[in-house]
């Protein structure tokens, strides 16, 4: 148990953003393609198009002043939404294939986020990462992330055993106060 405890720890303090810092990070990756808001609808489906991957237009409004698009490969479904000719929005579904499956842990992000909003605490830093550990009966991974907003902390973390009698994952969801 103190390895995974020191793997976790090990993750959250190897990688940190801070939301918001900078507007150049604003794009979204779709193959090698990088999207950024207002780019020219024809730049975007052009682009897109040379990487062999489907896209298709689903619906346009008040002549050529609003459009949107599907993108879908097989492992990603994204939204395009176009206002004047302009790239306005990148919508992609990150949610489970069972949209239903994902109702709890979306309740519970929900309720952590709303919690911290209501009390103020909006200026936050996120921390990303993952760790792996292999050994003679097996392997131990765990994929972590947080938001930290003062002294408060959302945590999840994603942990995988793999030993020669079974394999187990366990997702875990903390608020914690203080370190």
């Amino acid at each position: 148990m103190m390895r995974i405890c020191s793997i976790c720890c090990f993750v959250l303090l190897t990688s940190s953003v801070a939301i918001g810092q900078n507007p150049s990070r604003d794009y979204m990756m779709v193959g090698s393609f990088k999207l950024i808001l207002g780019m020219p609808e024809d730049t975007v489906i052009a682009g897109i198009a040379k990487e062999n991957i489907k896209i298709e237009k689903v619906s346009q409004y008040g002549g050529s002043e609003m459009s949107i698009w599907t993108v879908n490969t097989p492992s990603r479904s994204i939204a395009l939404n176009f206002a004047a000719g302009r790239l306005s929005a990148v919508i992609e579904d990150i949610g489970p294939s069972d949209q239903s499956a994902g109702v709890a842990f979306a309740q519970a992000i929900w309720g952590a986020l709303r919690t911290f909003e209501s009390e103020g605490r909006t200026l936050c830093t996120i921390q990303a990462g993952n760790a792996s550990e292999a050994g003679a009966k097996g392997s131990v991974s765990n994929m972590s992330a947080s938001i930290s907003c003062g002294a408060k902390t959302i945590d999840i973390n994603i942990l995988s055993v793999d030993t020669e009698d079974k394999k187990s994952k366990i997702a875990t969801l903390n608020v914690t106060l203080g370190k």
